[in-house]
């Protein structure tokens, strides 16, 4: 019975102990303070929301309104890069938006020395997108031979630059193609055809192959590249991707070489295979 008792009295005061060291007895510390959570990403900033919110904010605006909240957004991503001079990937970024604003803006020497910082904070994940933006406004100032030295560079430097690096091909192909040289532009787009998983820009690229052997007036090569685009875009087609089939589906529908390989033939003299050519054919590229 005595055992049973002190038993009996044990349990109570081990069960008040504890309480009174759960409760910071006995020189027990405190629990420290819950920690707030870290921002999550560098968008939430308030110089960061302003920016974008001034961006978005110039949708329906035209002439000089438009204009003049395109440099107002430009200047707000320049603060917000400020902002943001920790974080050289997120400074690049917020600067990129700026130097696309001002360019959008007619402010070309702004612009240039946007994307020149662009390419000094993030060469390695936005060099190549830089190379494309310093050369986009190269060409608008007509100034050919520049803009094809950038896309060039571009191509060089980042070859696995994904679509900004396709960007550039594309230019170098067109600009030589606007100058005659029909072999080089055809490489830069059979360059572009090949490394690319976008339907659409394949079937661009190929699009443009074609316009290349339609101007040197070789019809039976113009329509060998047309077979081979829908070849290459069929295998990309291909691996049960219902997704993907439907966008080749789209690219293959709006291809224009049917069209433009018909007229071809007609201005020839001969007589087209398979249904007429559209009355009234998209515009050309």
């Amino acid at each position: 019975m005595r055992e049973r008792r002190k038993a009996g009295l044990l349990v109570p005061g081990l069960f008040a102990l504890g309480m009174v060291l759960g409760a910071g007895g006995l020189g027990a510390q405190e629990s420290p303070p819950a920690k707030k959570p870290a921002p999550r990403g560098r968008y939430v900033l308030p110089q960061v929301r302003e920016a974008r919110a001034l961006e978005g904010a110039l949708k329906g605006l035209k002439g000089e309104k438009r204009r003049e909240a395109q440099l107002e957004a430009a200047r707000a991503w320049a603060k917000a890069a400020e902002a943001l001079k920790d974080d050289p990937g997120g400074a690049a970024r917020a600067v990129m938006r700026e130097a696309i604003l001002l360019g959008l803006a007619g402010e070309g020497k702004d612009a240039e020395a946007a994307w020149q910082r662009v390419l000094q904070l993030d060469p390695d994940r936005l060099g190549a997108r830089a190379l494309v933006g310093l050369g986009d406004l190269a060409r608008r100032a007509r100034k050919t031979g520049k803009a094809l030295e950038f896309y060039q560079e571009a191509v060089k430097r980042f070859p696995k630059g994904g679509a900004p690096v396709q960007q550039a091909l594309l230019w170098v192909g067109k600009l030589h193609m606007k100058a005659g040289r029909m072999d080089k532009a055809r490489e830069a787009f059979l360059q572009v055809a090949r490394i690319t998983t976008s339907a659409g820009r394949m079937a661009y690229a190929y699009d443009l192959v074609v316009r290349t052997w339609l101007r040197q007036g070789d019809l039976e090569k113009a329509k060998a590249a047309y077979e081979e685009a829908k070849d290459a875009l069929a295998r990309l087609g291909r691996g049960g991707d219902k997704r993907k089939a439907k966008a080749v589906a789209r690219a293959l529908a709006g291809m224009r070489s049917p069209a433009r390989i018909e007229r071809a033939l007609r201005a020839a003299g001969k007589k087209p295979a398979g249904k007429e050519a559209p009355k009234n054919p998209e515009r050309r590229p």
